[in-house]
Formats: structure tokens, sequence, C-alpha cells
């Protein structure tokens, strides 16, 4: 019978070095709770193996994985893409990576801010985010408050996020029509006009 989940942890927490380093163990141990990589050897921390089934087990565990394969697009694209926050470990060129971080932004709308400078303002990137969390609007360059596209997607998963956007779209009928079917408090950040607008307000108050 394989050892219990705390046993594994326990003997590698409480280790020797040959313990640590003995690679059928640490296999079997990562396989069932992938953060058991941190007590791992620095040889099998290297071990694309190793690594991958326990980041697969457990994506935070890439957080002590080796420099080298915390560089590794693969590996960390397994990571990202089940859990978007674990873009926090990868290497500083991954953040710029396109590609990456759209996986990472696709789980977590919210990794649009562990992402470089530059890709929080790449409109693909962008709108990737915000269609998973309205949210990432806050996060994203300040020229997205006044895309339409952006905007309509944010306000559709958070209401309240109206009130980031430009003049212009506070006063644009469907949007902020999908922002008080969110939630009718938003009518409050819509233009005057808007507020003012009996039919939104009566969706409003339904809401």
């Amino acid at each position: 019978l394989a050892m219990s989940l705390e046993t594994y942890w326990v003997r590698l927490r409480d280790g020797d070095a040959a313990t640590r380093g003995d690679r059928e163990l640490v296999l079997e141990a990562v396989q069932d709770e992938g953060m058991c990589l941190e007590f791992a050897s620095p040889a099998l921390r290297c071990d694309i193996e190793v690594v991958t089934a326990a980041v697969r087990q457990d994506p935070d565990a890439l957080e002590f994985a080796d420099e080298a394969l915390r560089a590794d697009p693969d590996l960390v694209s397994l990571a990202v893409s089940q859990k978007g926050s674990t873009l926090q470990f990868a290497a500083d060129k991954l953040k710029s990576d396109k590609e990456v971080v759209l996986k990472a932004v696709r789980s977590d709308g919210l990794a649009l801010n562990l992402a470089a400078e530059e890709l929080r303002g790449d409109r693909e990137v962008v709108l990737a985010a915000v269609a998973q969390d309205g949210d990432a609007l806050e996060i994203a360059a300040e020229q997205f408050r006044a895309d339409r596209d952006v905007v309509l997607s944010a306000v559709r998963l958070n209401g309240a996020i109206l009130q980031l956007a430009s003049e212009d779209l506070r006063r644009d009928r469907e949007v902020v029509e999908a922002a008080i079917k969110f939630d009718g408090l938003a009518l409050g950040f819509a233009g005057d006009e808007l507020r003012a607008d009996r039919d939104f307000v009566l969706t409003a108050v339904r809401q």
C-alpha cells in the first residue's frame, strides 16, 4: 500500500539527504501531493518528470521548481492553465510571453496583475482577462476604460466596474444595461440621462 499523504509529507520534510533524493519516493509523493516538491533534493527539483508530476497535481508546486524550470514555457503553461495566479512563480521573461499570459488570464483574469506592463496594454490579453473576471479592468492599462468591447465584457461580470468606464461609455445604453442587469446599483455610475430613464430605473430596481 502507498504511504498516506501525511506520511509522505512528514518523511520528506524530516528526511535526510538520501530520503529527499530518492527519486522513486519523491515521484510517488508529488503524484499524491504536489507540494511535497518543497522537500525534494535540489537535483529532483530540476527533474522535469518529477516537477511536471508535482505541478500537474498542484500548480502551486511551481514555486518549488528549480529556477531553470520556472523559465520553461511548457511547465509554466501547465501551471497557469490550472491556476492563473501561479504566474507569480514564473521567470520574468515568461511574464512577458503573450501565450503564457493568455493561458493565465483565461484561468484567472486577475493574473493580469502579474503580467509584464506591456501585456497589460495588449488588447487581446485584456479582453481575455475581463471575460474571466470583470475586475481585471482595474488592472488593465488606462486606455481600455474607453474601449467599448472591453468595458462591455467587464460589466457583464461585475456591474459596479462601470464606475471605471469612460464618461462616454457610462452614457452608452447597451453598456449601462449590461451593468445594471448584473447589479442594479450600477445605475448610480451611469450618465445623468440614463439615471433618469424610467426603463433603466425599473430594470435596476428589479435586480
